[in-house]
């Protein structure tokens, strides 16, 4: 799991076991229809400047860095549910090919 999000196994295996341990079975093995963490890596170059960026490769390439500008929401869970990105499908509908729409 942790390859499939380009997170180097041997610098975060211990800390996705750690912060994991109560998802995994006796034999640290994933679990199928379990939800597990992710650990956050933290670019250090950004250290220098004070603002910490994370990396969240989830997002893709384009949107991977998230900067931290505060810690309110530290703690907080959030749920990331796809969808196409475009306008809904019936509103495309109606606006595009109005004369196939029934009245």
């Amino acid at each position: 799991m942790l390859r499939r999000f380009n997170l180097d196994p041997k610098d975060y295996y211990n800390t996705f076991l750690e912060i994991n341990k109560n998802r995994l079975n006796p034999d640290l093995q994933l679990l199928k229809g379990k939800t597990y963490f992710l650990p956050i890596v933290v670019d250090t170059t950004a250290l220098e400047t004070e603002r910490q960026i994370g990396v969240f490769p989830i997002f893709g390439k384009k949107y991977e860095k998230v900067e931290f500008k505060d810690d309110k929401l530290q703690g907080a869970v959030f749920y990331i549910i796809s969808g196409h990105g475009g306008p809904p499908i019936l509103e495309l509908w109606v606006k595009e090919w109005p004369h196939l729409m029934r009245r």
